[in-house]
């Protein structure tokens, strides 16, 4: 259960891109950019 909140911000992030919503992109990135940090703490 501790990689499900950076796993899901990774695939939030990774949807909003698809998505292409310009003005969320930012978001996305910080989403992404934090669920990978999660994921580095928690090895």
């Amino acid at each position: 259960m501790k990689y499900l909140k950076a796993v899901l911000a990774i695939v939030a992030g990774a949807l909003i891109f698809v998505w292409r919503d310009a003005g969320l992109t930012i978001v996305a990135t910080f989403l992404i950019l934090a669920g990978l940090l999660d994921l580095g703490k928690e090895e």
